[in-house]
């Protein structure tokens, strides 16, 4: 690629002055600095380099990079490229150059990015190039197409051109005469030799046939053509003596003879004449073909030599560039000498300010250094401090310190308490408004449910007395999972939590005992809904399972678990039940990790209550330190 004179940018700002010579640039070896060239074309190249590329060669960075893209198109994507220019490297160039300028052209190319309609064609030829030089054995047989077409020429419209198998198009090249004037010598000889032909195939059919059974022979012709003249004439002649016939029917077969050997002397002398034509229509012809090419040359010739003299042009503007820019460079020398006095100065001015700065910053690390000592000290005595505390204070203290041990796990609870809070805030604005407007209808429903449960006692009396028998298996089914049922519970909700909760929530109905055992539907029913209630209550990421009796109760169970796990994960155990046919009361022991003593331990009890079909969390209340 270092054939020819000058760096590709340069030749492709040539080329865009004076397009008409791509024709002689296509003809000549690739300049060095096609990589770059791709990578301004494709905008790979960081944009301050390219300014300053353009500056130096003393144009505008967009024309640049409009340079460049021409270049591509005229040079390497014209129609009889091989492979290898398509893809802007020479033949023995390395598979890595080969790799790097293909990725360039897909970059620039890619259908994503294009920004002409015809990049779609150019994408499709540099794809065609890069299958057929993707890995050695592909390359191998190319060169050996590529080999062979060289040995091998076609002549299209008397013009020789390098032809690659499945890659050139037939597109008719510039500055050819006109197709027609130059085929007028192959068809005038086509014609000949179909005149010639015609002629031999008509002297063929006036040839006797020696071989036909039909031809009737010279004798036999002979006699009848003296019969019939004989008879013609009307005279009664007498015959003629057998020898003298026989003479005369020798000399008509002679004379026949000597006519076919005639024409066939006639028609082998019109072949070999025609022969002659042919070979010297031939020889015209590759004459005409040999003085267009000798003409195509020396086209070429002046093309280069125009070339040669645009690159002396652009050497020369190189030169009186490099001048200006060696001038700007001493210019700036001296500048920079004028002021070195004022740098001096300043350097020695700053090299004091930075002492003092130093002095002061290692002033500053070790006040710092004593001010981070005092906060673990701090922290410590928080921690401790937060341990012995009770009720919200101790929390707060307790999450102070952990904050301090641990910054990242303090930040994630931190940010995890805004959004929790917010939401908090949402829903308890949510739930005012929705508490605001069943309190009423709670009432009465409060009621309606108490009279319900009454009827259902009664009833349930009744049917218990009647259904002794069929009930006796699945009441003690129900003691069995429930033993502690609401025969031995007592008359009303046990105690709300102690005043050490930092947000105790009040139950919305108390859960009254029955006098009915309930059955093994409604206690399998309840166990799922405290299953789902404590995992739930475990996890901050779960969101409410719709087991609340009304929107306030949901937002009073989210801000528990928030509490819950305000100091770190909270661990609830099994679950202890006292299950009723119309009330249910679920109790769970919890521990926080990480917390120790009272202020990480307690016991969780939500108040359930059997409406529409369904059981439902009326209540929720915590103790801590039990």
């Amino acid at each position: 690629m270092s054939g020819a004179p000058g760096t590709a940018l340069e030749w492709a700002l040539a080329l865009l002055r004076a397009p008409g010579e791509r024709h002689a640039l296509r003809q000549s070896p690739l300049p060095s600095g096609i990589e770059r060239l791709l990578a301004i074309a494709a905008r790979v190249e960081p944009e301050e380099a390219t300014i300053e590329t353009a500056r130096l060669l003393g144009e505008p960075a967009e024309r640049l990079r409009e340079a460049a893209k021409f270049y591509a198109r005229e040079v390497l994507f014209h129609p009889q490229a091989d492979a290898y220019r398509a893809l802007g490297v020479s033949a023995d160039a390395s598979t890595e150059q080969i790799k790097a300028n293909h990725r360039l052209l897909q970059l620039w190319l890619h259908p994503d990015r294009q920004q002409n309609e015809d990049d779609s064609i150019f994408a499709s030829r540099v794809n065609i190039a890069w299958n057929r030089l993707r890995n050695d054995e592909r390359r191998r047989r190319y060169d050996q197409d590529l080999a062979a077409a060289e040995r091998e020429p076609e002549f299209a419209i008397a013009v020789t051109q390098r032809q690659v198998p499945a890659w050139l198009s037939h597109v008719p090249q510039e500055g050819v005469a006109n197709p027609w004037q130059q085929r007028m010598p192959v068809i005038a000889l086509v014609g000949v030799c179909l005149l010639l032909g015609w002629l031999a195939v008509r002297n063929n059919e006036r040839a006797p046939d020696a071989w036909g059974t039909d031809v009737v022979s010279p004798t036999a012709d002979y006699a009848s053509a003296t019969d019939r003249a004989v008879a013609g004439s009307g005279e009664r002649v007498s015959p003629e003596p057998e020898a003298a016939r026989t003479a005369k029917v020798a000399a008509a077969q002679l004379a026949a003879a000597r006519v076919a050997a005639d024409r066939r002397a006639a028609a082998k002398i019109a072949a070999d004449k025609a022969a002659a034509e042919n070979v010297a229509a031939k020889k015209i012809a590759a004459a005409k073909i040999e003085a267009v090419r000798i003409k195509e040359a020396k086209v070429a010739a002046d093309k280069a030599a125009a070339a040669k003299a645009e690159a002396a042009r652009i050497a020369a503007a190189k030169v009186a560039a490099d001048k200006a820019a060696a001038d700007r460079v001493a210019a700036a020398k001296v500048t920079a000498a004028r002021n070195a006095a004022d740098k001096l100065a300043a350097q020695k001015a700053a090299a004091a300010k930075a002492a003092a700065a130093k002095a002061e910053a290692a002033r500053i690390a070790a006040a710092k250094v004593a001010a981070d000592k005092a906060a673990d000290r701090v922290a410590a005595a928080k921690v401790t401090a937060a341990r012995n505390a009770a009720g919200k204070l101790a929390a707060q203290k307790a999450a102070a310190a952990k904050a301090a041990a641990a910054k990242a796990e303090a930040a994630r609870i931190a940010a995890a308490k805004v959004a929790a809070d917010k939401a908090k805030a949402d829903k308890v604005v949510a739930a005012k408004a929705a508490a605001d407007k069943l309190a009423a209808a709670k009432v009465v429903a409060d009621k309606a449910a108490l009279a319900k449960a009454a009827a259902a006692k009664a009833e349930a009396a009744r049917i218990a007395a009647a259904k002794v028998a069929a009930d006796k298996t699945a009441r003690s089914k129900a003691i069995a999972v429930a033993p502690a049922t609401t025969e031995d519970a007592p008359a009303k909700a046990p105690p709300s939590s102690s005043s050490a909760s930092p947000a105790p929530v009040a139950s919305l109905a108390p859960v009254s005992t029955a006098a009915v055992a309930p059955n093994v539907v409604r206690v399998q029913q309840a166990r799922r809904v405290g299953d789902t209630f404590l995992q739930y209550m475990a996890t901050l990421k779960r969101a409410p399972p719709p087991i609340w009796n009304s929107p306030a109760i949901m937002s009073s169970a989210d801000g528990l678990r928030l509490q819950l796990h305000q100091l770190g994960r909270a661990r609830l155990g099994p679950p202890e039940w006292r299950i009723g046919s119309e009330n249910a009361v679920l109790t769970s022991a919890y521990q926080v990790d990480g917390v120790a003593g009272a202020g990480g331990r307690g016991r969780v009890k939500a108040d359930l209550v059997w409406r529409a079909d369904r059981w439902m969390v009326v209540g929720l209340s915590v103790e801590r330190g039990k």
